[in-house]
């Protein structure tokens, strides 16, 4: 086990030294140029995306299982 070792410290005559940092500067913030509107439309497209991804992910599987049915007629 360690031993806990207590040390006091006499104050110097440096302890009367202040040390100041200045304050980052502040950033100015981007004004935001997107409406409700735009917000809106971005939504409404990216949900006519989702929806035709999903479309052609279901054609996809559906051209898989056939393929696999006349591949499957066929021996291969």
């Amino acid at each position: 086990m360690t031993k806990k070792v207590n040390k006091k410290v006499k104050p110097s005559a440096d302890a009367s030294v202040e040390i100041k940092t200045p304050y980052p500067k502040e950033e100015k913030k981007k004004v935001s140029t997107a409406t409700k509107k735009d917000v809106d439309f971005v939504g409404e497209e990216l949900v006519k995306l989702s929806n035709r991804i999903n479309e052609l992910e279901l054609t996809v599987n559906d051209m898989d299982i056939k393929v696999k049915q006349v591949s499957n007629r066929m021996g291969l």
